[in-house]
């Protein structure tokens, strides 16, 4: 970054080299790094005791090769057993394969998928996520869905390799290839190692099936291990060979219960290796009623119990009542009532021992098979009152979180915990996975009052981060939970819950639902606050899909409700979205209006992100109106000052490409030129999905009218997209119709087959909406297109024109030339 160092003088601003995704910042006096550099230290250390492998290593060494032939396999899954080393063998392949110069450069991105437990399994679309942003790409852009994820994911990762900065991934813990497929880099460069418990034969990767270690593997394991703690002064393996072959047959070969044995012997070094033959030897005759693979586990697992002081192994018992895949240090001291201090010294010693393992600075995590072996050793022990413990802790932690994480515009209410919001961020980090485990799990963590009230605390850091996949699960949980609950309030507090995420994850039909049933209950509580709220989501959810008419009646009821409540805020929300129902319903004189008092609600009540988009509401209502003058100018202005002043860029950019759509058409219908960015540019992910949807549709019929034909088609299909199944149908429609046109009008790039398609399905949409003039309109579009031949140039664009003004719904489409057209077009184009 360069600029002149005299003050004063004009600053030029230049960033050369590496690899960017989201806001770049200028100014004087900054220095930027080279490149973005992926979080090398996200791959867990290897251990430094490695044996019985060499065979396996190099031939994923082989795999992961820049050097090797091109039929080389990029994608490796080593499957096995539990226990039987697939982590620890494709992080030693990892550290060696970062460590070969010019191998990956761009570093390597680790994630353990939990694939082995019954409900942490981490979902792709979180996964994703996570290593978006290790690249990169700054949350509020990255994409909702998993497909939309997968496809950034794999554009990040061809942009590495193209700039030389080839990655590795590692994929530890898969549950099957489906979970793994959205994963895994599809350039050809970037590598990935995968383990699972499962032969992933489907995955279309190099497969390596991991056995058990041969006895020598076994009996090197044991010795390197042994020395590695106590040095080569400790001579019991070779002192006892007959014992150490014993102990080795009897943990079965297993990696896990090998290291288990070592770090007890390396704890006390006047032990003889006879002693632990006895006691192992002893417990494998206790479970071999069990007739399990794994005896030898057990077997190591109670030994290493037998070894803890009683409050290590009282510690050892309560961790398995954490819900989650990851222990926190906090969840650990309040599941033992104990202080930071304390456990952190517990869970160190149990990591020594390996029943536990490091997963992070505050963060331990045990193997599947131990935690399943200390559910038993728990059996009898009572724990309600560590039960509770935990549950006080998770309230109370997320109930001063939620003071300091919450939705763009919301208010910090309640007691804190922690010194500053970024201290409440990072406890929610650590976290998160546990509480939204003990959210929707069983009755092991969860009554159905703490479930409901935990999700209900959790809903604004779903927003906030875009995890709409968690929202939606904690908040069908929830609604389990109150139905055990003889509480219609409670009821429909957990129906208004799911459907804010419902709306959010632009499922509307299923949200007005869920709003219909929380306007319900709120009605038999006697809440009319919560009532009031209910039905303007009911209106907003059918607004949204464009029907208007039906979202009239319950958006007039809320208003009427929310007026005789004290509630100002929700009034103004009712308000905004019945301005909106008023304007899609072509009432733009009382949409205006009531646009108007939504404003000066929020202002009444200092709401700025509220009055942002009561602004948004009254600008939309005013350009549909035909009164896209200065008014409408000066207030999509404000509304993209109180989004810019709250921090919500996504609807910042909305209203900001509105504000450029409204001044592209004045100046086309002024015959000045004018230019628009490319598609999406200005519409960042995550925003409202309905506004941005009707800004690509105007946009398309902007420049559809402006006769840049290629350009609308873009925008088109990024409309019809954007509306999907779950978004507004009519809008859906138009966009189909209008793509359709939009593929045929340019002499350059016709292409009818496309055109048709594409309004074959606006017919089955205004069928379906009862929408007959526009359905007569595009089936007209697809007789012109079967009578291309027989138009003249001058026809075709007359006809174009006259189509075009009626999809795009303007105010006062030329009726008579509908007709005029519609006429000529049955007579056979003439």
């Amino acid at each position: 970054m360069t600029g002149p160092a005299e003050s004063g003088g004009a600053v030029h601003n230049t960033i050369t080299g590496g690899t960017f995704f989201g806001t770049v910042v200028q100014a004087r006096n900054v220095t930027a790094p080279p490149r973005i550099v992926p979080a090398l230290a996200g791959l867990p250390a290897p251990s430094r005791t490695f044996a019985g492998r060499q065979d396996q290593l190099d031939s994923l060494l082989a795999c992961l090769d820049p050097g090797w032939s091109a039929s080389a396999a990029v994608v490796c899954a080593v499957s096995g057993m539990p226990g039987v080393g697939k982590t620890e063998l494709v992080l030693q392949v990892a550290a060696r394969a970062r460590a070969q110069s010019g191998w990956f450069p761009g570093g390597v991105l680790f994630c353990d998928l939990h694939g082995g437990t019954d409900g942490g399994r981490e979902s792709p679309e979180r996964v994703l996520h996570g290593f978006l942003h290790a690249l990169g790409v700054s949350p509020e852009t990255i994409p909702e869905g998993l497909e939309e994820r997968s496809r950034l994911w794999a554009t990040v990762l061809a942009n590495y390799a193209d700039q030389g900065l080839r990655v590795l991934v590692v994929l530890d813990n898969a549950s099957s290839a489906r979970q793994v497929k959205p994963l895994l880099p599809s350039d050809g460069t970037t590598a990935a190692l995968v383990t699972s418990r499962h032969r992933l034969s489907d995955l279309g990767a190099q497969l390596l099936d991991l056995d058990v270690l041969e006895a020598a593997g076994s009996l090197e394991l044991l010795r390197d291990a042994l020395q590695q703690a106590r040095g080569d002064a400790d001579t019991r393996m070779d002192d006892g060979p007959e014992e150490a072959t014993r102990i080795a047959e009897l943990c079965g070969h297993l990696p896990l219960a090998l290291r288990i044995v070592a770090s007890l012997l390396a704890d006390d070094p006047g032990r003889a290796l006879a002693s632990t033959v006895e006691d192992l030897t002893d417990a494998r005759s206790r479970l071999d009623e069990l007739e399990r693979e794994d005896l030898g586990v057990r077997a190591a697992f109670d030994l290493s119990l037998g070894r803890l002081t009683p409050d290590q192994a009282q510690l050892f018992r309560l961790l398995p009542l954490t819900p989650g895949p990851r222990i926190s240090l906090g969840a650990a001291a309040a599941l033992a009532d104990i202080d930071g201090r304390t456990a952190r010294r517990r869970l160190a010693a149990l990591a020594r021992a390996h029943l536990v393992e490091r997963s992070g600075e505050r963060l331990w995590r045990m193997h599947d098979l131990v935690r399943l072996y200390a559910l038993e050793q728990g059996h009898g022990v009572p724990s309600s009152d560590a039960l509770d413990r935990l549950r006080a802790y998770y309230v109370q932690g997320a109930e001063a979180a939620h003071a300091d994480i919450g939705a763009p515009g919301s208010d910090s209410h309640g007691w804190r915990i922690f010194a500053a919001p970024e201290q409440a961020g990072a406890w929610m980090d650590e976290e998160l996975p546990g509480l939204i485990a003990a959210t929707t799990g069983e009755p092991a963590i969860g009554r159905p009052d703490f479930g409901l009230y935990l999700a209900t605390l959790l809903a604004p850091v779903f927003h906030e981060r875009r995890l709409l996949e968690d929202w939606l699960t904690t908040a069908e949980s929830a609604l389990r939970c109150s139905h055990e609950i003889d509480d219609p309030g409670m009821a429909a507090a957990a129906s208004i819950n799911l459907g804010v995420a419902l709306s959010e994850g632009r499922q509307f039909r299923r949200a007005a639902e869920m709003y219909q049933r929380a306007a319900d209950g709120f009605r038999r509580a006697g809440d009319k606050s919560g009532e009031g709220m209910a039905l303007s989501g009911v209106g907003s959810s059918l607004g949204a899909m464009a029907e208007y008419t039906s979202a009239l009646p319950p958006l007039r009821r809320a208003v009427k409700v929310l007026r005789r409540t004290p509630e100002r805020q929700v009034l103004g929300l009712a308000l905004s979205n019945l301005g909106r129902a008023w304007g899609g319903a072509g009432k733009f004189d009382v949409a205006v209006r009531t646009a108007r008092q939504a404003v000066a609600v929020f202002r009444e009540v200092g709401d700025r992100h509220g009055e942002g988009e009561a602004l948004q509401a009254l600008g939309t209502v005013l350009h549909r109106a035909d009164r896209g003058g200065d008014e409408c100018l000066d207030v999509l202005r404000q509304a993209i000052e109180a989004f810019h002043e709250t921090g919500d860029s996504r609807l910042e950019g909305v209203a900001r490409s509105y504000l450029d759509l409204i001044g592209a058409e004045a100046a086309h219908e002024g015959g000045l030129p004018f230019s628009l960015p490319e598609v999406g540019a200005e519409l960042p992910e995550g925003g409202s999905h309905s506004m941005s949807g009707d800004v690509l549709l105007r946009r398309g019929a902007v420049l559809l009218r402006a006769g840049h034909a290629r350009q609308a088609a873009e925008s088109l299909r990024e409309a019809v997209d954007m509306s999907g199944e779950t978004g507004p149908r009519l809008g859906e429609g138009d966009a189909s119709a209008l793509l359709g046109m939009s593929l045929i009008i340019d002499p350059g790039s016709r292409s009818p087959d496309e055109a048709v398609s594409a309004l074959e399905a606006a017919v089955a949409i205004f069928r379906e909406l009862g929408e007959r003039q526009r359905e007569t309109m595009a089936l007209g579009g697809i007789q012109l297109i079967q009578g291309l031949r027989h138009l003249e140039k001058r026809e075709l664009d007359e006809a174009f024109g006259v189509l075009l003004e009626v999809i795009s719904a303007r105010p006062d489409p030329d009726r008579d030339g509908v007709r005029s057209w519609w006429h000529r077009l049955r007579r056979g184009g003439r």
